[in-house]
């Protein structure tokens, strides 16, 4: 299912990645979501009710880093839903509502790298659409996709990188430092680092008022909920670019 674009550069990562690699190899790992692990799906929030088969909502989902951010949704209208083709599994978030939430324990300035396996279903809605959500307000972080390009959005500013394709499946990662500016952070499609092709209050730097992580978006903010499917997503601390590399090559291998 790899995008034509993206056939050749996803068959070399994935040579380069050890066998028997898992994410939990990274130093700096905090937290990792893996749609195809059905041990890890529930359809409940209280996560009684385990996933079995395609089409079912997903109330919960475990962090399988070993840290506990595990991701819930107690609105039973307002969960993604677990979609499965045979070989690749996936979540998939409508747009309007579908979202998982957790507690992230980070500063307000976090070293923080979001690798997502994804398909983007409709990216027309809007220039802002969040892939995830963390903190309110200014200084905030984002990952977003849509008219305006991929990139780092912060509700008083933001750093685009490259357009945003519908119908194809990639791994992208959004990368920052503690202490980079809006215009200092970064983004890689399949492992490859994109361009900055613009930046609004670039010299902004980010301090987060909480750390709550919502995943497909935060429903607060009308109009800004992701439609796409979720393969996988891996949240780390440390980013080396070995480390990237082995995490982007695990990833393609999901879809």
């Amino acid at each position: 299912m790899l995008g034509l674009d993206y056939g050749l550069m996803g068959c070399a990562m994935r040579q380069r990645t050890s066998v028997g690699f898992s994410p939990t190899d990274v130093s700096g790992l905090i937290a990792w979501y893996n749609p195809s692990d059905l041990t890890t799906l529930f359809q409940d929030a209280a996560m009684t009710i385990p996933v079995t088969a395609d089409g079912q909502p997903v109330g919960a989902m475990r962090d399988k880093s070993g840290n506990g951010y595990d991701l819930k949704q107690n609105t039973a209208t307002a969960r993604p839903t677990y979609r499965t083709d045979g070989a690749a599994h996936w979540l998939v978030s409508d747009g309007v509502s579908g979202r998982l939430e957790a507690h992230l324990s980070l500063t307000n300035d976090p070293s923080l790298c979001f690798h997502s396996a994804h398909r983007i279903l409709n990216n027309t809605a809007k220039d802002d659409i969040r892939l995830f959500d963390l903190g309110v307000g200014n200084g905030a972080l984002a990952a977003t996709f849509g008219t305006g390009n991929y990139g780092w959005r912060h509700n008083n500013g933001n750093n685009l990188f490259v357009p945003a394709t519908a119908g194809v499946d990639a791994v992208g990662s959004w990368e920052r430092t503690t202490g980079d500016t809006y215009a200092q952070s970064r983004f890689y499609l399949n492992g490859v680092q994109q361009t900055t092709s613009s930046s609004a209050n670039g010299t902004n730097t980010v301090t987060l008022a909480d750390t709550n992580f919502f995943l497909f978006g935060n429903p607060a903010t009308t109009g800004y909920m992701a439609n796409v499917r979720l393969y996988g997503a891996i949240i780390t601390a440390s980013n080396p670019a070995a480390d990237r590399s082995a995490l982007v090559s695990f990833l393609q291998q999901q879809y």
